[in-house]
């Protein structure tokens, strides 16, 4: 019986650990297995398209950037562009040369156009028209160095002025202390002579300082444009091929004595201005001028070189030298020959 009370007390004992105070750990999350995240794959032609764009966007921020930098930048423009204002030019000349023992600095001259040339062909110069407005830079010296410094600083602001050399007078470029030297610049805009010359101190026996002198002369290229139009049909004209470096300027033309015909004159002068003649052309009103001949003075042409039909009708009543007497005649249709009449006695005395 004993043994049946302690079985009852064992059953009706509450169990410790079922309701015991200490928490009890909850169970381990169940084991899930890593499953591999699969990628899309990207083909190789992609691949390449897609770097070909990146280096194709980078290499035009590249190209913007570079373009802005250059249109921002006004030194960087300015030092390529051709300058078009004459006494812009002529400031630069003038600050070019800073030395306190220049003389003339900055001129401008109405009129003396004749003291700018302009190449139209490998041997033929023309004037600018008359009336231009002449801008002149010039400067004395009394030591070469101080001229030639001179010089190489004028021919540096024409340079960068957008002016270069012409072809024709006085090639190479270069300075000399002992010749004369003339050179031509031109660009779009503007045209200009520079002479050089060397040191003289003897001024129609009169002794003077010894001094070296340069002078530059600039017009704008519009105002050649008269003397172009004017001169050009002489100027095709000419058959002096041989001749270099020659000037054609002052035209006159006027109406023969003959009807429907035209004679012209024009001045011809080397480039330095050191020889002069006269060049003599001729036309029928309605047809194209013709090259007749060049002479130093068109009055003493032999009266004998008016050898033909055109050249008596276009030059008649004009004086040329009559080279049996050698005095001034004039250009003269020769007298008509009349056949005497059958039975027309000859005149004359009988002996």
């Amino acid at each position: 019986m004993q043994d049946n009370g302690n079985e009852d007390q064992k059953l009706q004992s509450p169990n410790v650990q079922l309701y015991s105070s200490t928490p009890v750990p909850p169970p381990p999350p169940p084991v899930v297995p890593v499953q591999e995240i699969s990628r899309p794959k990207i083909s190789r032609k992609k691949l390449f398209i897609t770097i070909l764009s990146g280096i194709g966007v980078v290499v035009l921020i590249a190209v913007a950037t570079l373009l802005y930098l250059v249109n921002t930048n006004p030194a960087a423009d300015d030092s390529n562009k051709a300058t078009s204002d004459l006494p812009t030019l002529l400031d630069s000349m003038n600050s070019s040369v800073k030395d306190p023992y220049i003389i003339t600095a900055l001129v401008e001259e109405s009129g003396n156009a004749s003291a700018v040339t302009k190449n139209v062909e490998n041997n033929i110069w023309i004037t600018a028209d008359d009336g231009a407005s002449v801008l002149n830079f010039s400067s004395e010296r009394t030591s070469a160095d101080l001229n030639e410094a001179d010089y190489n600083s004028v021919v540096s602001t024409l340079k960068s002025s957008g002016l270069t050399l012409s072809p024709g007078a006085a090639q190479p470029l270069g300075y000399s202390a002992t010749d004369y030297v003339l050179q031509s610049f031109s660009s779009e805009f503007i045209a200009c002579n520079l002479r050089n010359t060397p040191a003289s101190n003897d001024t129609e026996g009169v002794k003077i300082p010894v001094t070296y002198a340069l002078r530059v002369s600039c017009v704008n290229q519009a105002d050649f444009n008269g003397n172009i139009d004017a001169l050009s049909p002489f100027i095709g004209s000419y058959t002096g091929a041989t001749d270099k470096d020659l000037v054609f300027r002052d035209l006159v033309v006027q109406d023969s004595g003959t009807p429907d015909y035209e004679n012209a004159y024009l001045r011809v002068s080397d480039i330095d201005n050191n020889s002069l003649s006269v060049g003599l052309f001729y036309r029928k009103t309605d047809g194209d001028w013709r090259y007749f001949k060049m002479a130093e003075d068109k009055y003493e042409v032999a009266c004998s070189e008016y050898d033909s039909e055109d050249l008596i009708s276009a030059f008649v009543g004009v004086t040329c030298l009559d080279g049996s007497t050698d005095r001034s005649s004039f250009v003269d249709k020769p007298s008509p020959v009349v056949a005497p009449n059958p039975g027309d006695e000859p005149s004359g005395s009988g002996g």
